[in-house]
């Protein structure tokens, strides 16, 4: 709704795989695939690797500071 009480129309995921009909604007999940995963082993062993006791990686990026900088030449 805007300031003057008008409804905004809805949007929709443009990623979606399947979608309402107009006017509905729902995004569905539905399940396609037809792949298989071959991750049994890693899935039986994840328990053993991810203990407290255990080292882990962690990355944090924060996406502003990649941001070129004209005044500096684009640094």
């Amino acid at each position: 709704v805007d300031e003057q009480g008008n409804l905004l129309p809805l949007k929709s995921d443009p990623y979606a795989r399947s979608m309402q009909h107009p006017p509905e604007t729902a995004s569905r999940v539905v399940y396609e695939s037809s792949y298989t995963w071959a991750d049994q082993q890693w899935l039986d062993e994840r328990e053993s690797l991810q203990k407290p006791d255990k080292p882990i990686a962690v990355y944090e990026v924060h996406a502003g500071s990649w941001r070129r900088k004209h005044e500096d030449g684009n640094r």
